[in-house]
Order: structure tokens, then C-alpha cells, then sequence
């Protein structure tokens, strides 16, 4: 497809083609690639939660909290400057 082309930086005419020669698997995993990378734009790059897949992987199941932007950016924040005068602690 075009749009697999573009995504590897290739003249579509050779992706097809070097497509073609090595057979229908190949075909079936191109067809994948290029579903896969529109669906993961959706949600990365757009924001759509519908449309778009997010990649995550068993690392979800030990979210146990949904903290709001600024709560993260307080807990930073927080943990800098704690870090900070760990430093500061150390260096005297």
C-alpha cells in the first residue's frame, strides 16, 4: 500500500513488487503492519479512545490509581525537590 510505502520511506512500485515476489505471507504482514500503524496513530497521535489501539501490555494490571495531570505534577514536584536536598544533604 501507498501508505506502508510512506511509512518506510520506499517508492511504492518497489515495496509492491519485492512484495509480490516473496509471496502472500508476506502480503498478509504488510497488510497487518499497515492496519496496526494507522490504528496506533489514531490513539497516539490523534487522542481517539474509539477508533485507535493503545499498546499496553501486563504492566495495566498493576495500575491500581488514575491520578489528574496535576497530581503527577505534584508528586514530580515534590520528588525533585526531595532529591534535590538529598544532594544538598550529601554535599555538605
Amino acid at each position: 500500500s501507498r501508505r506502508a510505502a510512506q511509512e518506510m520511506s520506499l517508492p511504492w512500485f518497489k515495496l509492491m513488487l519485492n512484495t509480490m515476489l516473496r509471496g502472500p505471507e508476506i502480503m498478509l504482514t504488510l497488510a497487518h503492519f499497515v492496519t496496526a500503524t494507522e490504528a496506533i496513530k489514531l490513539i497516539t497521535v490523534d487522542g481517539d479512545t474509539v477508533k485507535g489501539v493503545q499498546l499496553s501490555g501486563q504492566v495495566q494490571g498493576l495500575i491500581n490509581d488514575l491520578p489528574t495531570v496535576a497530581e503527577v505534577m505534584k508528586k514530580t514536584i515534590a520528588d525533585a525537590k526531595a532529591i534535590q536536598e538529598n544532594l544538598r544533604k550529601k554535599l555538605k
